[in-house]
């Protein structure tokens, strides 16, 4: 779920590289949010995709914030 992998990447020190595109699970707004809290710490991450997960508008802003802040 987006919590979990928000979660983990709290602690990531060596992921650089993330592929949910085409995600069976579908991260939606919600689970956009628990994963931008952890892209909001995360150093190490360089590529995410995310195509195919039902984002809109909304999880994009959260997203987007958590970047702005790291």
């Amino acid at each position: 779920s987006g919590q979990h992998l928000g979660a983990a990447l709290q602690f990531n020190r060596g992921l650089t590289f993330l592929d949910l595109g085409g995600a069976t699970f579908y991260l939606g707004d919600e689970g956009t949010r628990s994963l931008a809290s952890g892209l909001a710490v995360n150093s190490t991450l360089a590529m995410l995709h995310l195509n195919g997960n039902r984002i809109t508008d909304e999880g994009v802003k959260y997203i987007a914030a958590a970047l702005e802040s790291n």
